[in-house]
């Protein structure tokens, strides 16, 4: 076959399977459904961005959930603190459907924060190890041993947008900053009491849930500490997550309810309430990933082939009109209805009836 045949028979082939997928709504909107871990009930219960109450995930195997962390294909991962005995945490992955796909990793002494790093390594605190680690994962599940040890009870895990990972150590009051090589930058704050969730705002400023202050502190990306962000109506704050419009959402263990509060620290009040002991939370942020990486290296490559004139430029003209349609479909899939256990229904999805007894969807 020649060079101008594959690359039609490519494009076409790219193309429609971007307009079949345009068509199908299993995956959320991006940001459209906080997801937050019921660790009391041994759930994870998802809302809309209006504060309904969307349904929990009607499966086995979620023992104290208490981390949530997407990847980049949208899979949910869930870690089971399981009472914090040794050997018995776990790691449960989800499809984007929602599918139980079983066990990631197995073997752990109280898991709980979890992050992707940029190339998808799934990091792991695991504070109640001896050793106090961070473990790591590649993306198939290969263990690759402790990122770092020594922590004194780490808990909470998150990326800056250069790739340092931050770390919230409960018993030292501190934050901890490593770099991607693992070189320990040292501490980031210490005004933090019993430090518990953390996560970025779209700025970089890092924000932190000081447990027994029962505040939110936030840091400058140099490591100024800004004050504290917000107070009101917190007890025992955890979680953290910001949705796409800016506001915090934070999760009360002492309390069951999420409070929310606005970009300038207002408080918005309880955005959703009667939780048994909610923990880290998370909105979904994948969507649609059209596929330029493969247009970009067809039109390389033609370009590079030395093709006549006329079927060059006509291939380059396929490549135009193929991108073109892909992100239409990109947009058009952005703009569904969310489907499915992460949005608003599914057959792992269990709802309230107006009579205030479950009904199961499967």
């Amino acid at each position: 076959m020649s060079w101008f045949a594959f690359c039609r028979w490519r494009i076409l082939g790219v193309v429609l399977c971007i307009l079949a997928l345009s068509h199908y709504r299993t995956l959320p909107t991006e940001g459209t459904t906080l997801l937050v871990p019921e660790v009391g009930k041994n759930v994870v219960r998802h809302f809309a961005l209006n504060g309904t109450d969307v349904g929990t995930f009607d499966v086995v195997g979620l023992e104290e959930p208490s981390g949530l962390a997407l990847d980049a294909q949208g899979h949910l991962y869930v870690t089971n603190f399981a009472e914090g005995e040794p050997g018995t945490g776990t790691i449960r992955r989800f499809s984007p459907t929602g599918e139980d796909l079983g066990y990631f990793a197995t073997g752990f002494h109280g898991p709980t924060g979890l992050a992707f790093d940029p190339v998808g390594t799934l990091y792991v605190a695991v504070g109640r190890s001896d050793n106090g680690a961070i473990r790591q994962f590649s993306p198939t599940g290969e263990d690759l041993g402790n990122f770092v040890t020594g922590l004194n009870y780490p808990i909470a895990l998150a990326f800056d947008p250069a790739g340092n990972l931050y770390v919230t150590v409960a018993f030292d009051n501190t934050i901890r900053r490593f770099a991607p090589t693992g070189e320990d930058l040292r501490v980031f704050g210490t005004t933090v009491n019993l430090p518990i969730g953390l996560t970025f705002d779209q700025a970089g400023n890092l924000y932190v849930a000081s447990g027994l202050d029962n505040t939110v502190r936030r840091f400058a990306p140099t490591g100024e500490d800004l004050g504290t962000f917000a107070s009101s109506g917190l007890a025992g704050p955890s979680g953290l997550a910001f949705d796409p419009a800016g506001n915090l959402y934070v999760s009360n263990a002492f309390r069951p309810t999420i409070r929310r509060f606005a970009p300038t620290g207002e408080d918005l009040g309880d955005f959703a309430t009667d939780l048994a002991f909610p923990y880290f939370m998370v909105f979904p942020s994948h969507a649609f990933p059209a596929p330029r990486p493969l247009l970009a290296q067809l039109r390389m490559d033609t370009e590079a082939a030395a093709l006549p004139g006329a079927q060059e430029a006509q291939l380059l003209h396929l490549f135009d009109a193929a991108q073109v349609l892909i992100n239409q479909a990109a947009t058009q899939f952005k703009q569904t209805i969310p489907h499915g256990p992460f949005g608003c229904s599914g057959r792992r999805c269990v709802r309230r009836s107006t009579t205030g007894k479950s009904c199961s969807m499967r």
